[in-house]
């Protein structure tokens, strides 16, 4: 009895089992072998991307149907109970038939061997597995082989061709590729002569294409058995093809190329198995063969072999556009880019940096140049120790004349420490001092004294360079004349203390009615008790005690008149005063009290939410209620237009952390405008105001390091905002 299973190889990957996690077990069936091309760098890919990819262990087993090169299935039987002893108790969790034969096969016999398994039909055409196309436990990828297209690219490359020689077998699988291209190359390839040589030998074969006519081309497709019944795999059929032929030998497969074969638009075997294995991933995890439907592989992009196409003279400018051209030698750059870059390193090394010395010398003078002519522009003096570890400074010209120093002869640091200002000299020894022992910049100002008894204001900056042990840190700096800007700040503050003063000076006109009140009735009161007492001592018998508390009454008057004097004098009075710990709550009260007639006149309502135990803040009372008296006087302003049953006035206070939080809300319009405009100079929202209000009261809270904000919520008016820093 023949033999009818020629090779049969399981494989088993020996990986830990656990009961959880037991190996998935994969059964691969060969049609014709596994060496058998191009099938076999599918399987090789499809084993390789599986293994990769899986999270959990894959086992496989291999089966080969060599018997299916031959006519008839009948003589399965002797494979068919193998499969069926190895499978019986441990069947496999995927069958997976490469190949028509292989998947024709198991659909005859997936009953008996393996009626629960998934299969995956893998490189076989859709057209030669139809019947069995709808099975549910069925899935499949296949090649989508275009067969016009093989000839399509042999006449672009060849358009001079008038005879084509076209080589298959006589196994099944090679009888279904050669009657497709007998359907369909005559009808577009017209105008050449077609050769089939199914029927003959691979020996006959190889005579005729050793004396094909001129302008002939061959296309060699699957030849897994010849007329004269010998068995080919592994190509070997291609390699006798491509010997003996005299014409260019064209064919369908990325694994042909490199074997003899010109190229073109092939098919793809490793895309195929990468695809298979993704689907077969899927396949394990659980999914439905009936639910995954994976398009056929198309043929890539077209790819030739460089050594053919010099060979059979064929240009490059015929390759479809995106070709790629493989085995091509390399060219003088490729096969000697070492030395050619090495040489070419050293040559531009040398040469960038003969250019760079010379181009840093001339930067340097360059630099030199523009740095004197920047130092003597805006008088910046320059100075650095000396370089030799003396006691000597080094200095430009314009440094010498900052210090008053002369514009020749040596320099030491003594000399410069006599011309500081004795104030001053502290601060710039210790700052020397720090740069030299920790390396940290200094930036200061002070004031030197001139030999002519005058000030000069400098502002110094510099660093001293890290020590290291041989050595010493040597320090350097640039010094510049600040007096006109010290003058100018001097003279700045100077004027808005000023402003500040006519600021006061003008809110005195808005309190003469204050003024008229609060005196006019004291002052009547003394009236009333001296002409009182005058009619009691009249009488023969005065009632002493009568008139002293008539006269207590007139001393009281007389305090309160003058305490309401003193109140607006030091609101007016000049100079700068220092803060002290002042109760915000008293500074509220007495700023009313001021605007008392004024307030009642306008039917203002006043609210106070004091906070209880309130600290002190630390502030210049005078100008603390400079501030309180704007925010009040600007707060009624916006209530005017207001029915006089809707005029609040509401002073909140509160403690937040280490300040004091006062709100001044009104029930007034608001305002539209942004609020920091608001504390814009000369910005006013009055027909007559100055702008000068909110800005000189928001310059007196950053002078106090405080901030004073203001906002506008919809419907409720105007809402100040002070914060200032609680007393300690």
């Amino acid at each position: 009895m023949p033999r009818l299973l020629a090779t049969t190889l399981l494989l088993f990957t020996a990986l830990a089992a656990t009961a959880a996690d037991p190996p998935r077990h994969v059964l691969i069936i060969h049609s014709f072998g596994r060496e058998f091309a191009p099938l076999d760098s599918v399987a090789q890919e499809f084993q390789d991307v599986l293994s990769a990819q899986s999270p959990l262990p894959v086992e496989f087993s291999e089966a080969s149907l060599e018997r299916a090169r031959l006519d008839g299935p009948d003589r399965e039987q002797p494979l068919i109970e193998f499969l069926a002893a190895i499978h019986q108790t441990h069947p496999p969790d995927l069958v997976v038939p490469f190949g028509a034969p292989a998947v024709l096969f198991t659909h005859r016999n997936r009953s008996r061997l393996f009626p629960s398994a998934p299969t995956l039909a893998v490189g076989a055409d859709k057209r030669r597995i139809d019947a069995v196309a709808d099975q549910p436990w069925l899935t499949s990828v296949s090649f989508a082989a275009n067969v016009p297209l093989f000839a399509r690219n042999i006449t672009s490359l060849l358009p001079d061709t008038r005879h084509l020689f076209v080589v298959f077998g006589t196994a099944p699988v090679d009888q279904f590729w050669d009657s497709e291209t007998r359907r369909e190359w005559p009808a577009i390839l017209p105008g050449i002569e077609i050769h089939w040589l199914s029927n003959l030998p691979l020996a006959s074969i190889t005579q005729t294409l050793a004396s094909t006519p001129p302008n002939s081309a061959v296309f060699h497709g699957i030849m897994t058995r010849d007329a004269a019944g010998a068995l080919h795999e592994h190509e070997d059929a291609l390699a006798a093809v491509r010997a003996a032929s005299n014409a260019p030998v064209f064919g369908f497969s990325t694994e042909q190329i490199g074997l003899g074969t010109v190229g073109g638009p092939l098919l793809s075997t490793r895309e195929v198995g990468r695809t298979a294995a993704h689907v077969a991933l899927r396949i394990l995890s659980g999914e439905s063969p009936a639910n995954i439907t994976t398009p056929s592989v198309p043929q890539g992009q077209p790819v030739y072999d460089w050594r053919e196409l010099q060979r059979w003279n064929i240009p490059a400018s015929r390759l479809p556009q995106g070709s790629s051209i493989l085995f091509k030698p390399p060219g003088l750059w490729q096969s000697h880019r070492s030395a050619v870059l090495t040489t070419a390193a050293v040559v531009t090394t040398q040469s960038a940096l003969i250019i760079a010395l010379l181009t840093a010398r001339r930067r340097a003078r360059d630099t030199m140049a523009n740095l004197r002519l920047t130092t003597e522009a805006a008088s910046v003096g320059l100075w650095q120790d000396a370089p030799d570890g003396r006691n000597e400074i080094i200095a430009s010209p314009e440094w010498r004349a900052l210090f008053n120093l002369p514009p020749s002869g040596p320099i030491s640091s003594d000399d410069i420490v006599a011309r500081v200002h004795p104030d001053d000299r502290a601060a710039v020894s210790h700052a020397l001092a720090n740069a030299v022992q920790n390396g940290a910049p200094y930036d200061l100002e002070h004031r030197v004294i001139l030999p002519d008894g005058s000030t000069r204001w400098i502002a110094s900056r510099g660093r001293a360079d890290r020590p290291t042990p041989s050595q010493k840190p040597r320090r350097r700096g640039v010094s510049l004349d600040i007096t006109a800007r010290r003058h100018s700040e001097t003279e700045l503050a100077r004027q808005r203390g000023e402003l500040a003063h006519l600021s006061r000076a003008a809110s005195l006109g808005e309190l003469s009615a204050a003024l008229a009140h609060e005196l006019n009735q004291p002052l009547g009161s003394i009236l009333s008790n001296a002409q009182a007492a005058q009619h009691l001592i009249a009488n023969p018998s005065p009632d002493l005690t009568e008139i002293r508390d008539i006269l207590a009454d007139i001393v009281s008057e007389d305090r309160r008149a003058s305490n309401v004097i003193i109140r607006l004098r030091s609101l007016l009075e000049r100079g700068d005063t220092l803060p002290v710990p002042v109760s915000l709550h008293h500074c509220i009260d007495d700023a009313l009290n001021l605007l008392k007639n004024d307030l009642l006149t306008r039917n203002i309502h006043v609210v106070r939410n004091f906070s209880p135990d309130l600290p002190n803040v630390m502030a210049e009372r005078v100008h603390l209620q400079q501030l309180l008296l704007n925010l009040i006087s600007n707060a009624a302003d916006a209530m005017d237009a207001q029915p006089p049953d809707q005029r609040t006035l509401t002073f909140t206070t509160a403690l937040h952390q280490n300040s004091i939080q006062l709100d001044v809300a009104d029930t007034g319009t608001g305002f539209s405008s942004p609020p920091e405009s608001l504390f814009q100079p000369f910005h006013s929202s009055k027909p007559r105001g100055l702008g000068m209000g909110l800005a000189i009261c928001r310059t007196i809270a950053e002078a106090h390091r405080g901030q004073l904000t203001a906002e506008s919520p919809p419907g409720t008016g105007a809402v100040f905002h002070l914060s200032l820093p609680a007393a300690p």
